[in-house]
């Protein structure tokens, strides 16, 4: 009865209060009631105009509160999908499945401490790629923090390690340490900028290397850094993995980063040209930050979708995107202007149909605060789009009216596609079920007869 217990960690109560407790958390949240005194509640002005309770709204409007507490500052939102580890939840979350394990006697890791002497050796002969349009962004390190670290050099401080690919002994590939050495490089080997800004050893303010008493020049060439080096056999599934988890010197790199070190060449210009490309940038308003690749990661998301059927879609994200990744190094010219030509199409059909509010989350009608842009969504619509032919296109753009109220009663109506765009997005149930939704709500609209047509 009304009476009965509930038994929580904070004691007993009735159902009934405890019930109770619930409905008024709920309408709370959804905007419906406010607290006026202490025990006493009454209906804000939003709850005095409503009629009937929609549960189901008032439940989607709960969940996406809390994932909201989660969206930074920026403009985008931040879901699970950018851990290190996804699992695949089943749906009565009770089973955890990790796909395919990794072997660690695959994972062959050295350390060694080597004089930068040595590094310069390198540099010289071109045993040591910098990937040059690996850098977040152009001149990131200026002539003063530049002249800080050869001060710390000088005055014997310990450096940070540094991590490379050393898959080919006859060309390394540096992956964290880039900026410390292109300093290096800037100043030993180029002797492109002088001294300025320095903390301790202000006399040699303005001094280039070569002006450099022969001691100090030794200090430099003879100090001694931590180097690990990735050793050939290392498979590249592993290898991405090792370098997320180990790269912890200096600023640490983000997933898109490695994966962009990791594919060099044909792979990391096709991501590039995807982000750089105007469409891409009007449909999502300008928004994503480009310093630490942001933007390449949307484009890499794209590309991994659509190159692959998502129904074969097996967790982690980040393997998945990786190796996507370097399935372009195999594109020739005609399939990648085939892919680029795709992703404009897919950008321009967002916009004609969403505007501003492309790849968002979108509760009500026209003129609603605008949400963040979110990655899951917009992997399932810019893939979607990407697949459908002119014709289809633009019987979505006619009747976009009918496609966005249809994505609203999706996003009001339907707890487990929220579910799959809010949270553990990097899941394969997840990512089943929110394609699947999208490509529903896609067709319903499609095959509507359009006036036309007639």
């Amino acid at each position: 009865g009304r009476q009965s217990l509930h038994d929580t960690k904070y004691g007993n109560r009735s159902k009934l209060a405890y019930n109770l407790a619930w409905t008024r958390n709920y309408l709370k949240r959804a905007g419906l009631i406010e607290q006026i005194e202490r025990t006493i509640w009454g209906l804000t002005d939003k709850g005095s105009t409503i009629n009937e309770i929609d549960r189901f709204r008032i439940n989607n409007l709960v969940a996406e509160s809390e994932v909201e507490r989660e969206v930074s500052k920026s403009d985008i939102e931040v879901n699970e999908e950018d851990e290190d580890v996804e699992l695949e939840i089943t749906h009565d979350d009770s089973d955890i499945i990790i796909d395919d394990p990794f072997d660690p006697k695959k994972v062959d890791i050295s350390s060694k401490t080597l004089i930068l002497d040595v590094i310069f050796k390198r540099l010289r002969n071109k045993e040591i790629n910098l990937f040059t349009d690996f850098q977040r962004k152009a001149g990131l390190w200026n002539k003063t923090k530049q002249s800080r670290l050869i001060e710390s050099i000088l005055i014997r401080f310990p450096l940070p390690a540094f991590y490379f690919d050393g898959s080919n002994d006859n060309e390394w590939l540096i992956v964290d340490g880039l900026q410390r050495l292109t300093s290096l490089k800037n100043f030993v080997e180029d002797e492109s900028f002088a001294l300025e800004n320095l903390e301790f050893l202000r006399q040699f303010n303005g001094k280039y290397f070569s002006d450099l008493p022969r001691d100090l020049q030794r200090r430099i060439e003879e100090f001694e850094i931590l180097a690990y080096i990735i050793n050939p056999g290392t498979p590249e599934k592993v290898k991405y993995n090792v370098f997320n988890r180990i790269n912890t010197g200096g600023l640490i790199l983000s997933s898109q980063e490695i994966r962009h070190a990791l594919n060099q060449g044909q792979a990391a210009k096709l991501i590039a040209r995807l982000a750089e490309c105007e469409e891409f940038k009007i449909a999502t308003t300008y928004s994503i930050n480009t310093d630490r690749m942001l933007d390449r990661d949307f484009a890499n998301r794209f590309v991994a979708f659509y190159i692959n059927d998502y129904r074969q879609y097996k967790p982690d994200l980040d393997t998945y995107l990786n190796s996507s990744m370097g399935r372009l190094n195999s594109y020739n010219l005609e399939e990648s202007e085939k892919l680029f030509k795709s992703f404009q199409k897919s950008m321009k059909a967002a916009y004609d149909i969403f505007g501003p509010y492309a790849f968002r989350k979108m509760y009500g009608g026209e003129g609603e605060r605008r949400k963040p842009i979110n990655k899951a969504l917009f992997e399932v619509w810019s893939v979607t789009l990407a697949s459908l032919s002119s014709s289809d296109l633009k019987k979505l753009v006619v009747n976009k009216e009918e496609l966005i109220n249809n994505f609203i009663y999706l996003m009001n109506y339907n707890a487990e596609f929220i579910h799959s765009i809010s949270s553990g997005t990097g899941g394969s149930n997840q990512v089943k079920k929110r394609f699947a939704e999208i490509r529903n709500i896609v067709l319903m609209t499609i095959e509507k007869p359009d006036d036309y047509d007639i």
